[in-house]
Parts: structure tokens; C-alpha cells; sequence
């Protein structure tokens, strides 16, 4: 079956912001209340686009710059699969062996195929998460378990529509290569990159959590996980050091950090309205709330 509404923030993550399966919602200045398959979500937004051979040695050359190793050919992996459909549409049809049962196959690997490579990553995540939400984050003391956690985390930070369009801003414009038909690759070579850094660092062995026992609850948008260190720094430069926010419920978050080692801080009413801030200025164009009025407290931000 063809995924038509594919989601680009996890729909079961949202779940502890929702009452009877639905959310608040602010989007272009009105508050909604709605069911999770409505929002965060784009038609065949991970459909996999045809790559030309420019793009396809783009994507390479990239690959060359930013890994080496076991890493690089894991990348370079993702080049093939992503040129791969497509590719093998064209041998087919050349042979005159295009069938239309074939050429339906064909059609639902290229709208489900990213698609269902992020919905295993989130899959293999889901004990992890819920582990979290009850405060425990043992299992990432567990080389296996923080590869798995790390990839999920860069992920949910990448897979995004706000970082799609970050991404293509920064990349500009060039004849020769078309960047918005190579962003589904490029996500997850940098996703594997990025995770893998992280894993090889000494800096990111502890998961700090967040706890508000505010009156004022985190908020989680169309991007829920940011980083910190970004949040000052031009959009066309890369920020010097990691520092993954990720709000999980309305009264607990993580962070990720190089530089935080705590294993838990409690939260001012302050520090969470901070949080809340910078989440909504990396926001793209929904903000999601368990609660109307407090979207309405931030209604003229967004």
C-alpha cells in the first residue's frame, strides 16, 4: 500500500501532549485541535526523487568529505539505495519487461521507501522512549543500545521539513546538480555521519534530563529537537558544538550535550519559557501543545 500522508515528526512521540488522540495545534496564527495523522505531515514528502549522474557523484563527493571507513561505505550505501529504484525502472522498461503489476511495485517502493526507513528507526526506538519518559536512561550505557538511540536522535533532528528547507537555503542553486532531489540521501549520510561522531566522542555518554515541575509546560513543534548551540548562530554556519533539546512530555525533557553531564536538573518556570522559546524559533510552522490557552500565550510569537 502507497503511504500517501507521510509524517515527518514521529506521531507516537507526540502521543504524551495528547487528550483522547488529539493535540493542540498553532498554525498560521489559529489554535485547532486535531488528530495526530493531520499534522506534521506532507503527501509523499519522502518520495524518492530521480537522480542524474551529477547528482548522483554530488552525493559521492559528499560522501568523500565527510566519512571514512566502515562509515563512508555505509554512506555511499545510502547513494546506491537511493539511486537504486529508479535506476532499475529504466533497466526494466529498456528490456521491455516493465509489467504493470511491476510497474506498481516499483511505484510504492519509490513514495514508501524512505519513508519506511525512517519508520525502523523509530521502531527500534520506542523502548528507548519509553524508558525515558520514566526516567531511566540506563540502556545508553549499553554501547548497541546508544548507536540505535544516537541514530534516532539525529534523525528526529534531520528528517524534519523545517531542516529539509534549512538544508536546500544553505545548499543554493547550481545547473548542474539538482540538491532538492538528493535531500532524501543526504539526510540520512549526514544522520549516519553525525550519530556516528557522536558514538566515537567521549563527550555524549550522559542523557541529562530535564524536570519541570512548573506551572508551564514544555512545548513540542513541526521541529522537536534542536540544538541549543544553533540558536545564535547564523543559518548559513555551522554551529561549533552539539547540544540536542528534545522535550519528550509536557514536564520532561533531554538534553544530549557535550558540555552538560548532570544526569537530571529541575527547571525554573524561567528556564522552561526559555526552552519554549527556542523551540519555537527553530519552529517551521506548527506548535504543539496538551493545552489551548498556553498556545495562546504564545500565539503572537509564531
Amino acid at each position: 500500500m502507497i503511504k500517501k500522508r507521510q509524517h515527518y515528526v514521529w506521531r507516537k512521540y507526540l502521543t504524551p501532549w495528547t487528550t483522547e488522540n488529539k493535540i493542540w495545534c498553532l498554525r498560521e496564527g489559529k489554535i485547532f485541535n486535531t488528530g495526530l495523522m493531520n499534522i506534521a505531515q506532507e503527501k509523499y514528502f519522502y518520495e524518492i526523487k530521480k537522480l542524474s549522474k551529477n547528482d548522483i557523484l554530488f552525493l559521492q563527493n559528499f560522501v568523500e568529505s565527510i566519512s571514512s571507513g566502515i562509515i563512508r561505505e555505509a554512506n555511499l550505501k545510502w547513494v546506491d539505495l537511493f539511486s537504486f529504484v529508479h535506476r532499475f525502472e529504466k533497466m526494466v522498461k529498456k528490456e521491455g519487461s516493465l509489467t504493470e503489476k511491476l510497474e506498481e511495485n516499483i511505484n510504492q517502493l519509490v513514495k514508501n521507501l524512505n519513508e519506511d526507513s525512517h519508520n525502523f528507526i523509530e521502531n527500534q526506538s520506542i523502548d528507548y522512549i519509553e524508558k525515558l519518559l520514566e526516567k531511566d536512561s540506563s540502556f545508553f550505557e549499553n554501547e548497541e543500545d546508544r548507536g540505535k538511540f544516537l541514530v534516532y536522535l539525529v534523525a528526529q533532528y534531520l528528517r524534519t521539513k523545517s531542516m529539509r528547507e534549512r538544508l536546500l537555503n544553505n545548499a543554493g542553486s547550481t545547473k548542474s546538480i539538482n540538491v532538492e532531489n538528493c535531500i532524501g540521501a543526504l539526510i540520512h549520510i549526514s544522520t549516519t555521519t553525525i550519530a556516528f561522531n557522536m558514538f566515537a566522542s567521549p563527550d555524549f555518554r550522559t542523557i541529562t534530563f530535564l524536570e519541570n515541575n512548573t506551572d508551564l509546560e514544555f512545548l513540542t513543534s513541526d521541529q522537536p529537537i534542536i540544538n541549543i548551540q544553533a540558536h545564535n548562530t547564523p543559518t548559513n554556519q555551522a554551529p561549533e558544538k552539539l547540544e540536542f533539546y528534545y522535550p519528550i512530555s509536557p514536564k520532561l525533557a533531554i538534553l544530549v550535550s557535550q558540555d552538560v553531564k548532570d544526569s537530571s536538573i529541575e527547571l525554573s518556570e524561567e528556564d522552561v519559557e526559555d526552552y519554549n522559546q527556542k523551540l519555537i524559533s527553530f519552529s517551521l510552522e506548527q506548535i504543539f501543545s496538551s493545552s489551548e490557552e498556553l498556545l495562546k500565550r504564545y500565539a503572537t510569537n509564531k
